[in-house]
């Protein structure tokens, strides 16, 4: 689906897929090309085409994304 989203008031499109075990989208680097993006690590800042815009750090507080198990087994949401 095409997911409509803004980033610092600015309007952006990506084509996502949608499962229902994700709860967030990543841009992928094929986004990021696509749209010229270039990120500043230093100052916080992603510039998509000639707009640049604050990047926010999100934080996650007790939570496992990765599980590697030896044999079988069902881990309930």
């Amino acid at each position: 689906m095409d997911l409509h989203f803004t980033i610092d008031g600015h309007k952006l499109v990506a084509n996502v897929s949608v499962s229902p075990t994700i709860d967030e989208f990543l841009l992928g680097s094929v986004w990021l090309v696509d749209n010229k993006c270039k990120w500043n690590f230093a100052e916080g800042t992603l510039s998509v085409g000639n707009r640049s815009m604050h990047a926010h750090q999100h934080t996650f507080n007790d939570v496992s994304r990765h599980i590697l198990l030896t044999e079988d087994c069902v881990i309930h949401p």
